[in-house]
């Protein structure tokens, strides 16, 4: 069988393209789990926080907030 240049060529580039593409998706694989590892991180750290603050809330006898000041405008 008798292969012609450019066939040759586009199967080459075809090959290399596709070699591409699998780096391409392996690194954005990575990419979303170290993304998904952070972002667990974050909320552990925050959940730690607000079962720290219900602890110490309980141990002061707070059942209900103090303040007129709405919690979303607490910084």
């Amino acid at each position: 069988m008798l292969l012609l240049p450019a066939s040759v060529a586009a199967s080459h580039l075809n090959d290399e393209l596709k070699g591409a593409w699998a780096a391409r998706t392996i690194q954005m694989k990575a990419q979303v789990k170290r993304q998904e590892e952070v972002a667990k991180a974050i909320y552990d750290r925050r959940m730690n926080s607000i079962e720290q603050a219900l602890k110490i809330a309980e141990q002061h006898n707070i059942s209900r907030s103090a303040t007129d000041v709405p919690a979303e405008e607490i910084t």
